[in-house]
């Protein structure tokens, strides 16, 4: 499912499964100056959906 940039960087802030790619790799300051948003997550593929299935049950509640 395609959506604008401004839906999924809601959904990523509303989500309690958000974790960045790189974020394994920086420190919590650095991962908190990056824009969060689902094409910055870890569960989010590359044909642009949540491998984890939360991307509609979080749009539903916004």
């Amino acid at each position: 499912m395609r959506s604008s940039q401004e839906v999924y960087k809601e959904v990523a802030q509303e989500c309690d499964s958000y974790t960045a790619v790189n974020a394994q790799n920086e420190n919590a300051f650095t991962n908190s100056a990056k824009e969060v948003s689902c094409l910055s997550c870890q569960h989010f593929a590359a044909d642009e959906h949540c491998e984890l299935d939360l991307y509609d049950k979080i749009v539903a509640k916004l």
